[in-house]
């Protein structure tokens, strides 16, 4: 050990003294003169040793003007009066550099870089990274302070946990079920989202505007893995009775148009003189059905929806000796430019004349998917013609207007078609039963919540003798088709057609 001190003092103590072990203190010998010269060089060294903190670890050479009290660790490869002291403490006392040798375990707060330097194996080190380790920690603060609730505080701009060659997890074990393991977002320490096993073992994520109510956004069934989001809905009906704009949600995935055109006018009834066939006007057909699924990314974010009118029936006829009107087509539903319900105009029904007609035809291969075709009740001289059944979203068309014979012997109007497509029970409407006997009108069917099908179509009109003809019965919504109106004679009114009723369209959004 070196002590360059006052060069009587350091003869006295070579001769007479031993010293401490550790800090190198001067021991009293017996008897000893100026006792005052070996304490106070003691009481010096340990003023430099004792809650050592040292200005800087890098100076090579002493400082041009050091203040009485400076230390420092020696850097490397010293020269001057700090040649040969590499890694020593160098004290400023009484004027002039002592320097000791440090010690395995020495403690030193390096002033200049807020670091605790140990020194191990002939060098100073950071004292943390030293530390074989950190087991059993009461609780620890990085730039914050740990409390007995925080054990583990952090103040960062980011944390980083790296693999150490492979995989890496992070880990939270609870207790109990019924305890919570989660990962919770604040904002000025104010909870606004937190996601784990909060309160149970099914994963959830949770969010709050105050920090005060939470609303579970989402859940995971543990046992299943079925995902569970009750405040997105998993479903959305949007029922268009009027032509506007569908806007798409923002959670949609799937998105299935079902579309109803109009459905079309039944035909009026004929006139004709006393010993005259009069028949009556034929049945208009349903609407078409057509539905259509798409993924929600393929669709623009507002689609324009456009429901077709229903076509009107052929006005009564007054004048002597004149056939029946036709009745009108419906009108086109359309779900943008991606898909489009559009009838034919042989769906209208025809005006009476002195023979039978044909009914109007709903063309099954324009529905989507495709379905059977079926035609609308035919007018008829006698009594009227029942509509056919239809299939699939497509209910039947309307029932034919019945007529006059040569005799004068009115006919009964005919019902219109049924449904057969299993959802909802299949309805009729029939056409009147007496002479002059306007046709029911058609009833909407009552099928699933989220499943479309087209009303029932009116039944026919039945024929005049000496009244006027009947009226056809009006088609239900969506998409009915009219009855045929009955036929009469000259001097009266015959049986108008009965009205088409509106298509609508469902645009049904799924996640």
């Amino acid at each position: 050990m070196t002590l360059c001190v006052r060069r009587a003092c350091f003869r006295y103590r070579s001769l007479f003294m031993s010293q401490s072990p550790h800090l190198g203190l001067s021991f009293l010998a017996p008897a000893q003169a100026q006792k005052h010269v070996t304490v106070n060089e003691t009481f010096r060294r340990l003023d430099a040793l004792v809650q050592l903190g040292v200005l800087d670890r890098t100076l090579t050479a002493p400082p041009s003007t050091p203040a009485e009290g400076d230390r420092h660790i020696v850097g490397a490869a010293p020269i001057g009066a700090w040649a040969d002291h590499a890694s020593e403490i160098a004290a400023f006392l009484d004027g002039t550099w002592i320097f000791v040798e440090p010690k395995p375990g020495w403690l030193a707060y390096v002033a200049a870089e807020g670091v605790l330097l140990v020194f191990v194996g002939g060098a100073w080190v950071g004292a943390l990274g030293a530390l074989a380790s950190l087991d059993n920690l009461g609780q620890l603060g990085i730039a914050a302070t740990a409390d007995a609730t925080n054990r583990l505080a952090v103040t960062s701009p980011a944390a980083l946990f790296n693999h150490a060659g492979a995989g890496v997890q992070v880990k939270l074990n609870k207790a109990s079920a019924a305890d919570t393991a989660s990962v919770l977002f604040q904002r000025a320490f104010s909870g606004r989202a937190e996601f784990g096993l909060a309160g149970s073992d099914a994963f959830s994520l949770k969010v709050s505007a105050d920090g005060a109510s939470w609303t579970t956004a989402l859940s995971v069934d543990p046992a299943t893995g079925v995902v569970d989001m009750g405040q997105t809905p998993s479903i959305q009906v949007d029922k268009f009775a009027a032509s506007g704009v569908w806007t798409k949600p923002a959670w949609a995935r799937r998105v299935r148009a079902i579309l109803i055109s109009g459905g079309a006018g039944g035909g009026s009834g004929a006139l004709r003189a006393a010993g005259a066939a009069a028949g009556g006007g034929s049945g208009g057909a349903t609407g078409q059905a057509v539905e259509v699924e798409f993924s929600a990314a393929d669709l623009s974010a507002t689609v324009a929806v456009t429901i077709g009118a229903g076509g009107t029936g052929g006005a009564a006829q007054t004048s002597a000796n004149a056939d029946g009107q036709p009745g009108a087509p419906g009108g086109d539903t359309a779900f943008g430019s991606y898909a489009k319900a559009a009838p034919l105009s042989s769906a209208i029904g025809l005006g009476g004349t002195t023979s039978s007609v044909s009914g109007g035809t709903h063309s099954g291969y324009r529905d989507a998917p495709p379905s059977t075709t079926a035609s609308g009740g035919s007018g008829s001289t006698g009594a009227g013609g029942s509509g056919q059944n239809g299939y699939g979203r497509a209910s039947g068309p309307g029932g034919g207007g019945g007529g006059l014979t040569a005799a004068d012997a009115a006919g009964a109007g005919g019902a219109s078609g049924s449904a057969f497509n299993s959802v909802g029970a299949p309805v009729a409407a029939d056409g009147g039963a007496t002479a002059g006997a306007s046709g029911v009108a058609g009833a909407s069917y009552a099928g699933l919540a989220h499943t479309l099908l087209a009303g029932c179509s009116g039944g026919g009109g039945a024929g005049g003798h000496a009244v006027n003809g009947g009226a056809g019965g009006s088609g239900a919504i969506p998409g009915g088709g009219g009855g045929g109106g009955g036929a009469s004679r000259n001097g009266r009114s015959s049986g108008r057609g009965g009205d088409g009723a509106r298509g609508e369209a469902w645009i049904i959004s799924m996640r």
